[in-house]
């Protein structure tokens, strides 16, 4: 794994942080399809179907969490986060 699809980013009040997502987890699929790069990632979250479920890496643990409806949309398709 490399860190090109580790999460970067949570925002401190959205459903993946609320759902216990941390800097550093690795995405390892989006409703059960296998990603390998974050911007495969982030582009199967924007067409996924909801809720999504996700699954994550962290420190050999694989864990797994349904997005439910707190998803956070910005009104771009850019996949980075937003500056402060």
């Amino acid at each position: 794994m490399t860190a090109a699809h580790r999460v970067t980013f949570v925002a401190s009040q959205g459903g993946a942080a609320q759902a216990g997502v941390e800097i550093g987890d690795i995405c390892t699929s989006v409703n059960g399809g296998a990603v390998s790069t974050a911007k495969q990632a982030a582009s199967e979250v924007r067409k996924g179907s909801r809720p999504l479920a996700l699954t994550f890496l962290r420190a050999d643990i694989a864990m797994s969490l349904d997005e439910g409806f707190h998803m956070v949309k910005y009104d771009t398709t850019d996949v980075r986060p937003p500056y402060k």
